[in-house]
């Protein structure tokens, strides 16, 4: 067998070239294929991304500014860029390199902003056409379109130069793939037959150049394209300065037609003016205006002075009757040189028109003034003064009969009466001689004398008018009908009879017992509290802190007070703070009457209105003065009225009097019997404060010792009833929340029998004992034998021997047939009962148990 011997192959530099080549040609081809493949995006197209990317954002970053600008929501065209810049920015970052994509996302977010974009740009454009239609005429707005339209033109040829750029970039890398082909091809001709599938290869490499090429043309023709729009937008920019110039045109053209109506003004030519136009100084003169074109409506107050008025061009014909008024003459502005003789009459003037400011001293001479011109309607009172009248100026025939009244008269001396007749029921003298009174009869109401004992020592009767601002001293006192007497001895008889001092006639001013929205003698409305967070001089608060919007008032009144007298006045104050309440929210303080005793039967009222401005207004006092009470109120009150807003209130120290001025607050104590006694049968409409309040006469019995009443209200506000007999002693009453009946026994030896049961919010309680003596006061301490209680905590417990349940069943023995459970919870047989059962809910019985009687199972 023959040796075989190992063989070493040696590379020459040819083999190295060769092994190179085929390098060379594997990575081209591994380009190709990258190019090829769809989810891969290759360098080249990286490249070509990046630069339209940075096109598409400086695109977005215009667009979005313009839809700014313009108030169009960008909302969607936001979302949309943001959620293709977050995917573009991860497959951009390393353009060195292909990347993995997904097509169907990358085409998705594409499609999302390019719908959003066209969604904004369409909208700008309806914008765009809307502005142009209505302001066709402006140049500048003109001028703004051209400038938007060439920053879209810019911004398309910079897309389309990018387009070009990239087509280039594509181009180039695209004819470096082709080169390196050509040279891989040279080199595998030039090799050995062992190369030949690098020369394969080569050319297969140069076939995808090939197709590369000829997508770098698409791209060119993209980019033409792009151009082709640019070129577009030019136009429409062009087309746009064309139409800003016609604006232009246009405003030109109406400054002419200005200067033209303003030359036609001048020479008297007819020229329509449309709009509103503004007239120079001196176009229009005298000969422009006709004959009384010119009204009282035209001439503004105080418009006209001496400067404009030319002498005597006033005559009677340029004067329409009652056309000269007081506010339209400037001050001195008519003198002697400005009206003509006889052209001021009666017609002319109006009512008071001429006042002393309008007439120059010296101004009126009787050549000014026409026959009975002047008559008491033409003359101010005090308008007329010596500097105003000429010397001898005003003659009887200037003056019109009745002119001169009382206002026009100074003093008159008693010596320029001569003759005719006094009425002296018109004069007031203070000093006549007694001597000089001959005739007719003296009324005593024409007399002034320090006491009446001077006219007379017995008066007689008095049986009309008034006695006022007197001292009555007098052995009795009545009425004619006997309604009210006081004899010798100050005993009052009355029929009806009200007492009232200085009071307060607000029922609980104090707010006493007052707790969240209830205070007694008051009505809350909505949001109303009592509050004694702050105190008004000690005095708590009606706190409001709510809502009155929408139109709602909303009310807290005081317990209603009868009214005793009508025609008369009253008067109220109270304490007011606004905590911050909403601007122009209104709040009511109100004296109110009514018809009857409900708040909805107002029949008048007098108001103090506050109006909130927002910060806290600190303590203040409001009141109301000389509010008259109508003939049908029969009751008064203070009304609190919050309207128009949200606000936060106090309203404190509440008064109501019978008084023409308001008093200041005092507590409503004002109507008391301090001493003395009152004996009727009827009491209506008042609040009695006292210590206690008995009923009843006092019981008569020997076990009474304590004194009581059968009926008692004491001053901490217990109710109690009393009985009493030789035998018992009961009493009930209620009292700090709790309902109790006392049972005594008045007869023991020893031990005295006592029952007690209470009734209070946590249930029952009854007890059984004896005292050691005879309670006749129901305090005596009690020695405790038993008791039952029944409560919702404890259910029923029972203590004490004598304490049992009895279950007295339903025959006819009632009573005998049962059980009884004593306190241990033991149950026995009552005397006729002979067994006890156990049954279920269907009378089915469980358990029989006997009670040994006889017969009985």
């Amino acid at each position: 067998m023959a040796e075989s011997n190992a063989t070493q192959v040696i590379l020459t530099d040819d083999g190295i070239k060769i092994i190179n080549a085929q390098n060379t040609a594997d990575n081209a081809a591994g380009g190709v294929i990258n190019l090829n493949d769809p989810n891969l995006m290759s360098v080249i197209e990286k490249q070509t991304q990046a630069a339209q990317y940075t096109g598409l954002t400086s695109q977005y970053n215009v667009i979005l500014k313009r839809a700014k600008d313009a108030n169009v929501s960008t909302t969607d065209l936001t979302t949309a860029y943001t959620r293709l810049n977050t995917f573009m920015t991860a497959i951009l970052m390393d353009t060195t390199k292909a990347s993995d994509i997904n097509r169907d996302t990358y085409k998705s977010l594409t499609d999302a902003y390019n719908t959003a974009l066209s969604n904004v740009q369409t909208a700008l454009s309806n914008n765009f056409n809307t502005d142009m239609d209505n302001m066709q005429s402006s140049v500048s707005v003109a001028s703004q379109a051209a400038s938007s339209a060439v920053i879209v033109a810019s911004q398309a040829a910079a897309t389309g130069n990018n387009a070009s750029q990239v087509a280039s970039q594509a181009a180039s890398a695209a004819n470096q793939a082709k080169s390196a082909g050509d040279n891989a091809t040279v080199v595998a001709n030039n090799a050995s037959q062992a190369a030949s599938s690098a020369v394969i290869a080569g050319s297969t490499a140069a076939v995808n150049a090939d197709k590369a090429i000829g997508v770098a043309s698409q791209a060119k023709s993209a980019g033409d394209n792009a151009t082709s729009v640019a070129n577009n937008a030019s136009q429409a920019a062009a087309s746009a300065i064309v139409v800003g110039s016609t604006a232009a045109v246009s405003a030109n053209k109406a400054s002419a037609d200005y200067q033209t109506l303003s030359a036609g003004v001048k020479d008297g030519s007819v020229v329509h003016i449309t709009t509103e136009t503004v007239i120079d100084k001196g176009v229009i003169g005298t000969a422009e205006i006709a004959n009384g074109a010119i009204t009282n409506a035209q001439i503004g107050n105080e418009a006209v002075n001496s400067a404009k008025i030319a002498d005597l061009s006033v005559g009677t014909a340029q004067i329409g009757d009652g056309a000269i008024t007081n506010a339209k003459i400037g001050k001195l502005a008519v003198g002697t040189a400005q009206i003509a003789n006889g052209a001021i009459t009666d017609a002319q003037i109006g009512s008071l028109a001429v006042g002393t400011a309008q007439i120059k001293n010296e101004a009126v001479n009787s050549a000014k003034i026409a026959k009975l011109a002047v008559g008491t309607a033409q003359i101010g009172d005090g308008a007329i003064t010596n500097a105003k009248i000429g010397k001898l100026a005003v003659g009887t025939a200037q003056i019109a009969n009745a002119a001169i009244t009382d206002a026009q008269v100074g003093n008159v001396s008693a010596n320029k009466l001569i003759a005719g007749t006094i009425d002296f029921n018109t004069i007031t003298g203070k000093n006549i001689n007694a001597s000089n009174i001959t005739t007719g009869t003296l009324s005593t109401d024409r007399l002034n004398v320090d006491k009446l004992s001077a006219l007379s020592a017995n008066l007689g009767d008095v049986t009309t008018g008034s006695l006022k601002g007197v001292n009555i001293v007098a052995k009795t006192f009545s009425t004619p009908n006997g309604s009210f007497t006081t004899d010798s001895n100050g005993n009052v008889v009355a029929s009806n009879l009200t007492i009232r001092g200085v009071t307060n006639l607000v029922y609980n001013a104090a707010l006493l017992g007052g707790n969240g929205s209830s205070i007694p003698g008051w009505i809350l409305g909505d949001s109303y509290y009592y509050s004694d967070a702050t105190l008004f001089d000690g005095v708590p608060a009606i706190g409001w802190n709510g809502d009155a919007s929408g139109g709602r008032w909303v009310s807290a009144y005081s317990k209603l007070q009868p009214v005793t007298q009508t025609g008369i006045p009253y008067s109220a104050s109270i304490k007011f703070r606004d905590y911050g309440s909403t601007s122009g929210m209104t709040y009511l303080v109100t004296l109110a009457f009514f018809s009857d005793n409900n708040v909805n039967t107002r029949v008048g009222n007098s108001d103090h209105r506050y109006t909130a401005n927002g910060p806290d207004s600190g303590i203040q006092t409001f009141t109301i003065n000389n509010a008259i009470a109508p003939s049908n109120a029969k009751y008064v009150a203070i009304q609190l009225v919050a309207h128009n807003g949200k606000g936060h209130v106090a309203f404190s120290s509440p008064m109501l009097t019978q008084t023409a001025q308001s008093t200041g607050y005092q507590p409503d104590t004002g109507n008391i019997v301090s001493a003395g006694e009152i004996d009727g049968s009827v009491i209506n409409g008042s609040t009695i404060n006292g210590t206690t309040f008995n009923g009843g006469d006092r019981i008569n019995d020997a076990n009474n010792t304590a004194k009581y009443y059968p009926m008692t209200i004491t001053p901490d506000g217990a109710y109690r009833s009393t009985y009493f007999d030789s035998a018992v002693g009961l009493q009930s009453s209620v009292e700090s929340g709790a309902i109790t009946y006392k049972y005594r026994s008045m007869i023991g030896n020893g031990q005295y029998s006592t029952y007690d049961s209470v009734i209070n919010g946590q249930g029952f309680q009854s007890q059984s004992g004896y005292t050691s003596g005879k309670d006749t006061t129901f305090s005596n301490p009690e020695t405790i034998t038993g008791y039952v209680n029944v409560t919702p905590a404890t259910g029923i417990y029972l203590y004490g021997p004598t304490q049992q349940i009895n279950f007295a069943g339903r025959s006819d023995n009632i009573g005998s047939n049962g059980i009884t459970m004593d306190a241990y919870g033991n149950i026995y047989g009552q005397s006729n009962s002979a067994w006890w059962r156990i049954g279920d809910v269907n009378g089915n019985q469980i358990v029989n148990f006997g009670t040994d009687k006889a017969g009985s199972m």
